[in-house]
């Protein structure tokens, strides 16, 4: 998503490399020992690969290696308990989770033990119906039916109540998971989890889907006892590992180390059309060598693309359309689950965005929320499945830990949470402060979620940002740092081919950013109905096209011939054949020239207000007023969004610090609803009213004139 700083706010960007100093001078040594382009060399060099050596390791992954999954502790305790059950006969039930990395640890798990002939059913919970873990009512089902042996997969961990009674059920649990830990354990046969205190294994940042596969690779040394070690877990990784790499990026684990290996294998796999599930969704989304784009499949786009529609299903109701759709093995039956997917995720879309207006809504009502350390939300009416993603895009927004809680569910009085951290804050550890507010939390340091009584609302909000405030320091967003400054020359399609030499990319191994300044717009074209924007920019005599995601034509905020700054990663296009470079924005402001215009504009309006200083020719009439009413009415009646107060300026021909004068005093006569977030970013919503009002009644242009309106004059 392009952020748009506002214009009277402008960000300072970590450059590693300038591109204009000797710096650049070694980079290009460099590139000639290894054969790459100096941008190219200097975004290894600032991920500290100096030599030629070090830099093939990097690129060819020779430096990851798979460590043996007996290092993982409880590894040999479970696996001699799953081999007895597959050569006595027993069912074994897989039981996960409703995410991708859940999802894709049941499907590879749930293939594997089937592969060696186990009797094996899977389960997956309900986001409604069964909530977050283990529910009792499943493990009674399941051991009904015949189970003997539970499995968990990405979860159980923290499930003490639900594992006692599976064995008073007379139904062994195996636990593997990667969550945080509580202090004590479940008491099963076996809790394979990398978080454990005492896990002694090298690399502890595993997804569940990744531990799931380390405990397949394990079962498979045990069944083949004459073969060795590597020729078995090579076996397990050309079969499952594209579904590994789906669920680490979709969760969002560090893709380094082991990660980075099995993902980069998994893509591999991917585009290798192994898995008809994968290859069917994929050409649905427009991706994929079938696909309208005709573009390979990389972790981006299985993060931005691929994984957004498996979750959609777990979210707006049933995740096992998602499980189906990996599990089979029909071409014709997979095309049809996968367009059945792109629907639920266009649902999910639009539920995505009413809550997101709505969680805005409330944050201009109550200013004073702005100013909390954790911002804490709360509605009758939120999907509970869509609340997670809304807290992400409000927490990138206004760089703070953000949680939501919904009360859209049987019992009125208990509350869902979904919660996303900003800057420090271990989101974890910030619910355990408060747990005495909550019914039941868990998760990750970064996202986690939690329910809570009605009655404990604003208790809990107090204590998280009670927390919070020992973290003050530690809480403001780290700085955006990019790899290089670039010249327009830099930016070519070569350049674009060797970064995929980099992937995958994602946590602990970041897309590369770059950085362009005093670009002049020149051209700006809404996309995809007003949701997105194209921008077409001019930098050093070439003309380069640059996306915002996630941000409208009125958010950007731009018009022709506005010079910006940008941050932001670099893609190949490819239409008709002919490729070209695409900028996706990361965030973009205007360039330091512009500022001034935006700096003089609030200095003014603060001594107009403030009484030392002269409207003059700011002083409003009733037809500049009239005609910034009827545009806000004309807009629409209900909330609306607009990113800056020149864009009203603008398409009323008016100055800025006139307006901002019409919607102060609109906003006293009780004619809007108003407020300004993000320095500059306006937010109104046009009162309905048969009631005329007085211009001459308002103190705000007694203050400023002394006298009353006489029609602009």
């Amino acid at each position: 998503m392009g952020k748009i700083n506002a214009p009277g706010s402008r960000r300072e960007w970590v450059v590693k490399r300038s591109g204009f100093t000797e710096e650049r001078t070694a980079a290009d040594t460099f590139s000639k020992k290894i054969g790459r382009s100096d941008v190219f060399s200097q975004i290894l060099m600032n991920r500290g690969i100096d030599t030629p050596e070090a830099a093939a390791d990097f690129i060819e992954k020779r430096a990851e290696t798979l460590c043996d999954p007996l290092d993982l502790n409880d590894m040999d305790k479970a696996v001699r308990r799953t081999v007895s059950a597959i050569n006595s006969g027993e069912k074994i039930a897989v039981y996960g989770d409703y995410d991708v990395d859940g999802i894709t640890s049941v499907v590879l798990l749930t293939l594997f033990l089937r592969s060696k002939s186990a009797d094996t059913v899977f389960y997956l919970p309900s986001r409604f119906s069964d909530g977050y873990g283990m529910s009792s009512d499943a493990v009674r089902k399941l051991c009904s039916d015949g189970c003997t042996l539970i499995i968990t997969v990405d979860t159980g961990v923290t499930a003490f109540d639900e594992t006692v009674l599976a064995r008073e059920l007379g139904c062994d649990v195996i636990v593997t998971d990667h969550h945080e830990c509580m202090d004590v354990l479940p008491d099963v046969c076996a809790v394979i989890n990398p978080k454990r205190d005492d896990c002694t294994c090298p690399f502890r940042d595993l997804a569940g889907v990744g531990v799931a596969f380390k405990f397949a690779c394990a079962v498979e040394c045990a069944l083949n006892p004459f073969d060795s070690s590597i020729s078995c877990i090579r076996r397990v990784c050309y079969e499952y590992a594209d579904l590994v790499a789906l669920g680490t990026i979709a969760d969002v684990m560090p893709l380094t180390g082991e990660n980075r290996l099995l993902t980069s294998l998994g893509i591999n796999l991917m585009n290798r059309r192994s898995r008809v599930g994968i290859t069917a969704l994929a050409e649905a989304s427009g991706i994929g060598a079938g696909g309208t784009r005709n573009r390979k499949i990389t972790s981006s786009n299985v993060s931005f693309i691929l994984s957004p529609r498996l979750n959609a299903a777990g979210r707006l109701g049933d995740a096992t359309l998602s499980l189906k759709l990996l599990l089979e093995s029909d071409p014709v039956k997979a095309y049809e689950l996968a367009d059945q997917l792109c629907e639920v995720n266009q649902k999910r879309q639009n539920e995505e965005n009413r809550i997101m207006e709505s969680a805005l809504n409330k944050m201009t009502s109550c200013p004073e929320m702005s100013d909390n350390r954790v911002i804490v939300l709360w509605d009758d009416e939120w999907h509970q499945g869509i609340i997670g993603i809304v807290a992400s895009r409000l927490s990138e927004k206004f760089r703070k830990p953000v949680i939501l809680i919904t009360f859209d569910g049987d019992d009125g009085d208990t509350g869902k949470g979904s919660g996303r951290s900003a800057g420090d804050l271990n989101l974890v550890k910030a619910l355990e402060y408060a747990k005495d507010h909550l019914i039941k939390y868990g998760g990750h340091s970064q996202a986690a979620g939690l329910t809570i009584s009605r009655d404990d609302l604003e208790a809990f909000s107090s204590s998280v940002n009670e927390y919070a405030s020992g973290l003050k320091d530690r809480l403001h967003s780290h700085p955006e740092v990019a790899d290089v400054e670039l010249l327009a020359s830099d930016l070519t399609v070569e350049l674009c081919e060797e970064l995929y030499l980099l992937e995958p990319f994602g946590n602990g191994n970041p897309v590369p950013l770059f950085v362009f300044r005093d670009a002049e717009v020149a051209d700006i074209i809404p996309l995809s109905s007003g949701k997105h924007t194209k921008l077409l920019i001019e930098k050093g005599a070439r003309m380069f096209t640059a996306l915002c995601f996630g941000s409208t034509q009125h958010e950007t905020d731009l018009r022709k011939g506005d010079h910006i700054d940008l941050l932001f990663s670099a893609d190949i296009n490819e239409f008709r054949n002919e490729k070209n470079v695409q900028i996706i924005v990361k965030e973009l402001q205007f360039s330091a020239d512009d500022m001034n215009e935006f700096d003089r504009y609030r200095l003014r309006f603060a001594d107009i207000m403030n009484g030392t200083g002269s409207a003059g020719p700011d002083l409003p009439g009733r037809e500049d007023f009239a005609t910034l009413f009827t545009l806000l009415r004309n807009d629409n009646a209900s909330e609306q969004y607009c990113s800056g107060i020149r864009n009203i300026a603008r398409r009323c021909s008016q100055s800025i610090v006139k307006s901002r004068i019409i919607l102060e005093v609109l906003s006293e006569l009780g004619l809007i609803e108003y407020g300004i977030t993000d320095e500059e970013t306006v937010r109104y919503k046009v009162r309905e009213s048969s009631e005329k009002k007085d211009l001459n009644s308002s103190a705000i242009l007694k203050l400023l004139k002394g006298t009353s309106i006489n029609n602009g004059k």
